[in-house]
């Protein structure tokens, strides 16, 4: 028996059982993709080292900054292998602790970042001779413009709770105040296609929430060298957590909070959706490599970290919340 005899049978409205038949359509939908299982699968750990920052290129290969107790190195590893390979493409060789704070890959360069001494250098992607592009004091995070070309450094050079946003000129070295008065003590930043620019705010000092830069009020601030006053700007999305450690612009933007929990950012509605089963431990670095979701717990304890690949909030739940979004439409036609 059809969905519509069976529905006519009962006596319900040609109306309600296109819902009807509808809403069992979804379900079917819901059942065939929502896979198995969704729990993170773990993929590497190093038994002896912290992972400080991740990126991927756009062929899906693996940077990070390995910190162990002896020297922090940038290492690659590869896709093809399953990132079970590893290749040390720098060495820092300092007798100090060096705190790896950021990797970003851009135009066939990966760049990467410290906050003890504070230098920005980059390399080929597969390895080669390094620059040093840029020193800025307790730097955080870099990304890259996709409209200026441009590059911007969360950083904190003045300390205490006085996190800014730079423009730097990664020829030069030079930098140009963008964005001041956090009153915050640091925090991660990302890109959309637009241009604009998203800021995590530490929760540290001020609420845990994401503030939002236009591409042209950035410009504006740098030509005319009047940076945007951030104590006078108004939240993009208010969010939960104590944290906001990492911001990955991917398939979307994940946002890394309270050590424990990473969401999925909607930039046009907004709001966030969880991510089901984030990897157990505390999570710190996050990124996506264009099919999907990872991210590093860290045991602090034992000084070690493990690379997991992260189920994502799942299409068939976008179905299901379209399919029903229509429903609604359908109910208040007359």
């Amino acid at each position: 028996m059809s969905i519509h005899i069976l529905a006519a049978h009962i006596g319900l409205r040609r109306s309600t059982r296109r819902i009807l038949a509808s809403a069992l359509v979804a379900a079917a939908i819901l059942t065939s993709i929502a896979p198995a299982t969704r729990a993170a699968s773990l993929i590497f750990t190093t038994p002896s080292s912290v992972i400080d920052a991740i990126a991927f290129d756009p062929t899906g290969n693996l940077y990070y900054l390995d910190r162990s107790s002896s020297t922090t190195q940038l290492i690659s590893r590869t896709l093809s292998s399953g990132y079970t390979d590893s290749t040390v493409l720098f060495d820092y060789a300092d007798a100090d602790a060096i705190f790896g704070s950021f990797v970003t890959v851009n135009n066939g360069r990966v760049y990467f970042g410290e906050s003890t001494d504070g230098t920005i250098r980059s390399l080929p992607l597969g390895g080669g001779t390094p620059t040093t592009n840029a020193t800025v004091a307790f730097n955080y995070d870099l990304e890259f413009s996709p409209v200026s070309g441009k590059a911007f450094v969360s950083a904190n050079p003045l300390g205490g709770a006085n996190n800014q946003i730079f423009e730097v000129n990664l020829s030069s070295g030079a930098t140009t105040l963008v964005v001041t008065n956090t009153n915050d003590f640091s925090g991660p930043i990302a890109f959309d296609t637009a241009g604009a620019l998203y800021y995590g705010s530490s929760g540290f000092n001020i609420p845990t929430d994401i503030f939002m830069f236009t591409d042209s009020a950035i410009m504006n601030a740098i030509d005319n060298t009047n940076p945007i006053d951030f104590s006078l700007e108004s939240s993009f999305l208010a969010t939960a957590g104590n944290s906001a450690f990492d911001f990955v612009a991917g398939e979307g933007l994940y946002r890394n909070f309270s050590g424990s929990d990473l969401s999925l950012v909607d930039l046009t509605i907004p709001s966030e959706t969880a991510v089901p089963d984030p990897p157990p431990g505390f999570i710190g670095p996050i990124a996506h490599n264009g099919s999907a979701l990872y991210a590093v717990t860290t045991n602090f304890t034992l000084g070690s970290s493990s690379f997991f690949i992260v189920p994502e909030p799942s299409s068939a739940l976008l179905i299901y919340g379209a399919v029903f979004a229509v429903f609604a439409r359908r109910r208040r036609i007359p």
